[in-house]
């Protein structure tokens, strides 16, 4: 038996000898809300050239498909990483910034599904603008992930896996 064929059996074994776990209990309107509001948080120092910004792009954020789409889409491209969702932080619809804070209304939850609005107020020097972002969430374990995001128009999800089917060689 080969190395990967062992390692691939082994993994069967060990998933067949797990517990079933139950499910998750469903989540609420508040946590949503708060998960949404959370993602904020990492905007509470201004950005500088100096400090090395990177908005959230991991799977403590977005859903697991969404996060490998990503990084399919960066491994397309190494000299330009995130080429498709890179340009511009969707979380702010901003690319510098001194402040950003958000508002965020649960619009609604059900069957581990959430929609919600957040309107976001960017600085930047004298220049000020709010943008209105569309949030869909999908309850991953016991947490909620970013499904999508964007403004009317616009669909995140829908830019990273077009830019990535795009990029992908004919065969």
């Amino acid at each position: 038996m080969r190395h990967r064929d062992w390692v691939a059996a082994l993994g069967l074994a060990a998933l067949s000898a797990a517990p079933l776990q139950a499910a998750a209990a469903p989540l609420d309107a508040a946590s949503a809300k708060a998960f949404i509001a959370g993602l904020y948080t990492h905007y509470s120092q201004p950005f500088s050239a100096t400090w090395a910004y990177v908005s959230p792009a991991d799977a403590s954020v977005f859903d697991p498909p969404l996060v490998k789409a990503m990084d399919a889409d960066s491994a397309l491209h190494p000299d330009a990483p995130g080429t498709s969702w890179g340009d511009v932080d969707v979380l702010c619809m901003c690319q510098e910034y001194d402040k950003v804070a958000a508002s965020v209304v649960v619009k609604s939850v059900a069957r581990g599904h959430a929609k919600a609005v957040a309107t976001v107020s960017v600085t930047d020097g004298h220049t000020s603008f709010k943008s209105v972002l569309n949030y869909n969430l999908v309850q991953v374990g016991d947490a909620w992930r970013v499904y999508d995001v964007g403004e009317t128009g616009y669909s995140f999800r829908g830019a990273v896996t077009s830019e990535l089917a795009k990029s992908k060689p004919k065969k």
